[in-house]
Parts: structure tokens; C-alpha cells; sequence
């Protein structure tokens, strides 16, 4: 409830109540119903004590709902500063992640490339090593025939 709508029932609340003890008070009321006058004095100082506590309550119960709303709007500040908070974290994490995945996936690039260039070169020397290895046993082969002809013919 906001002050504005307490306020004006707060008026008519205590104006009705003081218009009825007024008439209750006044000489123009007959009582019908058989109150001892002490009772009645009695039953009219209690309302009249209602009437004047009535704007005290309300006040009270003003500041309560002002502290409260003043406890839940602080509430809701530190809830949303830690959600922005959380926010900004999740976002920077998220980048962080990224830019570790973007390195491992440059670093990776440069291994196969690497290991590519090995591989190629190694199947160079693998052929060239071939190459070499032949054309020597081929040379050896032709040695030993030779002298195998040699020696038969001899």
C-alpha cells in the first residue's frame, strides 16, 4: 500500500470514529439500552483511546512497510549487482575459453604442417637412401659377376 492510498482512509477512519463518539457523547442520542452511566463513560474513554491510537498505528505501520521495502530494494540491488556480476564473469570465461581454443587450434594447425614437412622429408631421404642403396648393390652385383666370370673363365 502507498502513502497516498493510507493516507485519505486514515482521515476518514478517524473522522468516522470521532463523528461516532461525538454522537455517543452528545446530548442528543438516547441510550436504549440499559449501560450503567460508568460503564458507558468507560466504553466511550476506550474508543476515544482507539480514535487517538489509530493515527500512531498507522505511522508504525508505515515505518515497518518503509523498512521493509527499503530492506527488499536493497536486496534487490546486491542481487542484481551480483547477477551482472556473475554476468560479467560468465562472458569473461567464455572469452577465455575461446581465445585457449583458437591457440590450441593454431598450435595444432602448426604440428600437422610440421609433421607433414617431416613426413615429406623423410620420404625424400627414405627414396634418396633407396636410390643409393640399389644403385650400390647393383654396382656390388655387377662386381661379383665379374669376377665370378673371371675366375670361371680363368
Amino acid at each position: 500500500m502507498s502513502y497516498n492510498t493510507e493516507r485519505p482512509t486514515m482521515d476518514e477512519l478517524v473522522a468516522k470514529n470521532a463523528s461516532a463518539i461525538k454522537n455517543m457523547n452528545g446530548p442528543s442520542m438516547p441510550v436504549m439500552v440499559p449501560i450503567q452511566e460508568k460503564d458507558w463513560d468507560t466504553m466511550v474513554d476506550l474508543l476515544e483511546s482507539t480514535v487517538n491510537f489509530q493515527p500512531k498505528l498507522y505511522s508504525l505501520a508505515k515505518q515497518q512497510i518503509a523498512e521493509e521495502q527499503m530492506i527488499s530494494n536493497q536486496l534487490v540491488k546486491q542481487i542484481k549487482t551480483s547477477t551482472a556480476q556473475m554476468e560479467n564473469l560468465a562472458q569473461q570465461a567464455g572469452k577465455s575459453l575461446e581465445k585457449s581454443l583458437n591457440d590450441s587450434l593454431a598450435k595444432g594447425s602448426q604440428l600437422e604442417t610440421a609433421i607433414a614437412k617431416a613426413a615429406k622429408r623423410r620420404s625424400w631421404k627414405t627414396w634418396a637412401l633407396i636410390i643409393v642403396v640399389s644403385i650400390l648393390s647393383s654396382a656390388l652385383g655387377a662386381a661379383l659377376s665379374a669376377l665370378l666370370c673371371i675366375r670361371w673363365l680363368l
